[in-house]
């Protein structure tokens, strides 16, 4: 049976035979590599991820091909997932398995875990409600404890410096309209600011069809960096900074007295 390398982009010849991985009457995987020896075997267990040829009995070979072709085209890009808790919540159960999987396919996957005052958490609780239908009130205050943590997090675990390295890179950035990422991208000329999910969308697809775009706005955004963002830059700015001071000596009136 022919298989689709995502290593190489090309298709190999593998065996059909695969060995089933049994843990006592659950099937958790299939592998043709595996050491007929018990300890070796438990050691290989142990140490082993799941990949997505594991699932091959499950989905069929066909559909484990395309999901190797989807990710070879995804193998450049980090994915960053946020949630809040690691344990607890489905998110967190299918963020466990599922970046793990995408690792293995060589899409590089992290996982970070939001923080917040509870009354941050008491508000992200009634969004979740809202979602199935029960009634909101965001006050004011309430709405700007929302932003505000929103931003701390987001300084917190370096996105809008995400964005400022993506965009060093000559890739034009798609960014959400709050906080500091105002700041970096102007909205049309650099990348796109987007303020819901479908201008979200159909920016992507802006993008994804006009090359002669991508590449005016990538050199744009790589140029935003160079004026702004560059160490030098800052250091240039402090370097200014410690030049604006005069020094002036000028006897205290007090040193007459003592004399």
């Amino acid at each position: 049976m022919k298989r689709f390398d995502s290593s190489t982009g090309q298709a190999r010849v593998t065996q059909t035979g695969r060995k089933v991985v049994s843990k006592g009457d659950k099937q958790v995987g299939t592998s043709s590599s595996f050491s007929t020896d018990p300890s070796t075997h438990r050691a290989e267990l142990r140490n082993r991820l799941v990949s997505v040829e594991d699932y091959e009995p499950f989905i069929g070979p066909e559909v484990v091909d395309r999901i190797l072709r989807k990710a070879k085209a995804l193998q450049a890009f980090r994915v960053l997932n946020f949630n809040s808790t690691f344990y607890g919540g489905g998110v967190g159960e299918l963020l466990s398995g599922m970046t793990l999987l995408m690792n293995s396919l060589g899409i590089k996957a992290e996982w970070r875990v939001i923080q917040g005052r509870p009354d941050f958490f008491n508000i992200t609780k009634k969004m979740h409600n809202a979602l199935q239908g029960a009634d909101i009130n965001l006050s004011e205050i309430k709405t700007s404890i929302f932003e505000e943590v929103n931003f701390e997090n987001a300084v917190r675990n370096r996105i809008d410096h995400d964005i400022v390295l993506a965009m060093w890179k000559g890739t034009p950035v798609i960014g959400g309209n709050v906080g500091g990422i105002r700041s970096q991208i102007q909205d049309g000329v650099n990348g796109f600011l987007v303020s819901s999910i479908e201008e979200a969308a159909r920016r992507i697809v802006q993008l994804l069809k006009d090359a002669r775009l991508r590449e005016h706005m990538g050199r744009k955004a790589r140029q935003t960096v160079a004026e702004r963002f560059l160490l030098t830059r800052y250091l240039e700015q402090y370097l200014g900074l410690f030049g604006s001071f005069e020094t002036v000596f000028r006897l205290r009136d007090s040193w007459h007295a003592e004399a």
